[in-house]
């Protein structure tokens, strides 16, 4: 056998009719040499099935190799090409290990560790990370009939079965049953992970606080989010930016309300012709968007617990300077006529 920094050995094809290549393509120890032309077995690349770097084999390993190689000659030629049993004292990996399931060594439904589909026997594919269910560690991935319903909320379920309402893991709509949508990250909501995507319908309220709930075609209601415009929300209600605290979502989400609503205080567009801000309100624009009687200063929002770019109405004449001297009522209205003289040392 040939050294070197890319030694090519017996692969999976070994089980047929094809025996060893050394590196210019020929054929050695009987058997056909492999070619592009000759692969049976789908579109994995040539490079990782029959090429392996020596530096990552030890010499155990190499042995492994090629007495599985040679078995697999042996076994090919007198039967028609078939693959040797999985119980083959040349598979003699342990059940569970990371290089259980391989090309030479496929694996049969419930048995791991698989990379690949074609790791695993006809009928099966491979489904990541769900070892814990066969006794195996928790990042085990294991063959399975693919839509096997112990596969639910694996990363792959959906690409192999379109997914009803309520399971997961989807990539997109399309791997979603028709007239479902792919929805992020409501795992949690089905008993699956926090990042799996589920398949629900359209307008399902219980995606409400989800990036995107709200849209054109899904309208939110009063105090229903994340939306990003005013057309994500029903008529007559505006989308209020970053006010999801105060609804029971994150600081970030943005939050369909009406549009004078006192707790868009603060935010940008706030003040309006339509909704008038009295003092210390913001964000106005323009004096048109403030009370009659006050007027839009930029930039002082951090005066009134807001951000510094925030602009706020004011009043020239403070409520302060309006009722100084007055007597105030039990209602807070100064009595006509009625005035306190203060002397300098503050009292009355």
């Amino acid at each position: 056998m040939q050294t070197g920094s890319n030694v090519l050995l017996c692969g999976f094809l070994l089980a047929t009719t094809y025996g060893c290549a050394n590196p210019d393509g020929t054929a050695t120890g009987g058997g056909q040499a492999y070619s592009p032309g000759n692969d049976q077995r789908g579109d994995q690349d040539d490079s990782e099935r029959y090429h392996h770097d020596d530096s990552e084999l030890d010499g155990e390993e190499l042995a492994g190799v090629l007495l599985r190689a040679q078995a697999h000659l042996s076994h090919g030629a007198a039967n028609n090409g078939d693959w040797l049993p999985r119980n083959s004292s040349y598979c003699p990996e342990p059940l569970g290990s990371f290089n259980y399931c391989s090309w030479d060594c496929p694996c049969g439904a419930g048995q791991g560790d698989c990379d690949y589909d074609d790791h695993c026997t006809a009928g099966t594919v491979c489904i990541r990370d769900v070892g814990i269910l066969f006794g195996y560690g928790a990042g085990v991935d294991v063959c399975m009939e693919p839509c096997s319903e112990l596969a639910l909320g694996s990363p792959e379920f959906c690409d192999n079965c379109p997914c009803e309402s309520g399971q997961g893991d989807c990539d997109s709509d399309s791997e979603c049953a028709s007239g479902l949508v792919c929805a992020w990250d409501l795992g949690p909501a089905f008993g699956f992970g926090p990042e799996v995507d589920v398949c629900i319908e359209p307008c399902d309220d219980i995606q409400n606080g989800t990036s995107d709930f709200c849209s054109s075609a899904c309208p939110c209601d009063r105090g229903q989010s994340d939306c990003d415009d005013d057309s994500d929300c029903i008529i007559g209600l505006v989308c209020g930016e970053n006010i999801g605290l105060h609804y029971g979502y994150g600081a970030d989400d943005d939050v369909c309300v009406e549009p004078c609503n006192e707790v868009l205080n603060g935010t940008y567009d706030f003040c309006s012709t339509s909704c008038p801000c009295e003092h210390g309100q913001g964000d106005c624009d323009h004096d048109s968007d403030c009370a009659p009687g006050h007027v839009c200063v930029h930039n002082v929002g951090a005066d009134y617990g807001f951000r510094s770019g925030i602009d706020v109405c004011v009043s020239p004449v403070t409520p302060q300077e309006r009722f100084a001297g007055k007597v105030i009522d039990s209602l807070g209205r100064a009595m006509s006529g009625a005035t306190v003289s203060i002397n300098q040392q503050g009292r009355v």
